[in-house]
């Protein structure tokens, strides 16, 4: 499978072990997304993640990173917020219909 972007999606500003954490599901969210449409390059695939996140808009990343404030859209945070994965793979679906 090439490049999946997970660690920008998870949190950009996540401290040591925080983001971390995510990228195991966000790399399986990926490997589902390609399994429902293989046509996907990595940066379709980066879109579909962005684009299907659901926002976090509370909470505040760690201290030792800036400790940046959860907001409303992207933020450095969270990033995009929380992976959907069933959201992300029916996008794929859809996409691959096209």
């Amino acid at each position: 499978m090439p490049h999946c972007p997970a660690a920008q999606v998870a949190a950009p500003c996540a401290g040591v072990g925080q983001g971390l954490q995510a990228a195991p599901q966000v790399a399986g969210v990926c490997a589902l997304i390609k399994q429902a449409c293989g046509r996907l390059n990595p940066a379709q695939v980066r879109d579909i993640l962005n684009r299907t996140a659901r926002d976090v808009t509370a909470g505040t990343c760690s201290p030792r990173t800036g400790g940046h404030a959860a907001v409303a859209g992207f933020d450095l945070a969270t990033g995009h917020g929380l992976v959907d994965a069933h959201r992300a793979v029916m996008l794929a679906r859809l996409r691959c219909r096209i």
